[in-house]
């Protein structure tokens, strides 16, 4: 979201998440010289459930009844960085020194490849403008920051999150450049090559309204896209859904579980195919980052709860991962130096 929100944190602590899912069953009994079996396994994601009994003799084998029958469920093989959904923690917390400045800095997002990062900041002007920022390779530090530009994304007003697809050619943001319906918009811009700037900007009207539409997220297959929109002091999180790629989005909805219309939600990020989500909420004195789990996409997530890790006794938000969903990216106020809000980095590691 283009605008500024916190953090610290001093000494880290776990954030575990429970998965119970769906454990295969059996049931076999066994006779002298008769053997009956029965058994039925269940796997989630494209279920397969299979019920079967025989019969066999010292003399003859029989299969008296098999049913076969294949469901679709919430996929317990999703992960977060390779490990199971209850068995990941955050790991080291580490300030972004290399990108901060003495301004704001918000909206972290890395892309496609892991060594870019893109981000906004506001030490050129008081409009958060887009910067980048790339590092040779995962986990090194990131180069100085490249104001974009050269790009055609930065406008004289302000900018928001960005999410750059397709190797760099295809560009989702939000913006308050002109020609939209009003404060930040959702705008989608293409180009042929890296050679070129974007241009022939397309405001997403389908979505956009007079207030503001912060923070995209697009689902692996782009069909979903979830944001957060501010009306006045109250900030939810939206899902808006098309049936392909070239038709408009259908009309937003509350994303389910984190209903409320008094609420202050922001900065969405899924990973684990859209069954984990992270975001930032004021549901206490200071914005903290949070997680929420589901069973499946289209189904309402569980209460959230706080990443402890992450949070400070400061404002915590802008969270995103990266597309391996093995690091974390944020920015916090619990340290004022060099600026206001800067910019942090977690990884997912698993849990102790």
């Amino acid at each position: 979201m283009g605008r500024a929100l916190a953090w610290v944190a001093a000494s880290l602590l776990c954030a575990c998440f429970s998965d119970p899912g769906v454990l295969p069953t059996g049931t076999t009994s066994a006779e002298t010289g008769t053997t009956t079996a029965s058994m039925t396994t269940t796997t989630t994601g494209a279920t397969t459930t299979t019920t079967g009994t025989s019969s066999t003799t010292d003399d003859t084998a029989t299969t008296l009844e098999t049913t076969t029958t294949t469901t679709t469920t919430g996929g317990d093989e999703a992960t977060i960085c390779g490990l199971p959904l209850n068995a990941w923690a955050i790991g080291e917390v580490e300030i972004l020194a290399e990108l901060n400045s003495d301004s704001a800095e918000a909206n972290p997002v890395l892309t496609e490849d892991e060594l870019t990062l893109l981000f906004t900041s506001t030490r050129d002007s008081e409009q958060p403008d887009l910067y980048r920022a790339s590092r040779p390779a995962i986990g090194e530090p990131f180069e100085p920051p490249v104001k974009l530009d050269a790009l055609g994304l930065n406008s004289a007003l302000r900018e928001s999150r960005a999410l750059l697809l397709d190797g760099g050619l295809t560009v989702y943001y939000g913006s308050e450049r002109a020609g939209g319906l009003g404060n930040i918009d959702h705008w989608v811009a293409t180009r042929p090559s890296l050679d070129v700037p974007f241009a022939d900007f397309v405001n997403l009207t389908e979505i956009n309204t007079a207030d503001g539409e912060y923070d995209a997220f697009l689902s692996d297959d782009r069909l979903r896209l979830y944001y957060n929109l501010s009306v006045g002091s109250v900030s939810t999180i939206r899902v808006a859904e098309r049936p392909s790629l070239g038709e408009p989005f259908a009309q937003p909805e509350l994303v389910g579980g984190l209903e409320s219309e008094t609420s202050f939600d922001l900065s969405p990020w899924l990973v684990a195919d859209e069954r984990l989500l992270f975001f930032a909420s004021r549901r206490t004195a200071n914005i903290d980052i949070y997680v929420a789990q589901r069973a499946a996409v289209g189904l309402p997530f569980d209460a959230p709860a706080p990443v402890a890790a992450l949070n400070s006794d400061a404002n915590d938000s802008e969270v995103s991962l990266s597309p391996s969903g093995c690091e974390v990216f944020f920015n916090s106020e619990r340290n004022t130096t060099p600026g206001k809000w800067n910019l942090y980095r977690a990884t997912i590691v698993a849990s102790p």
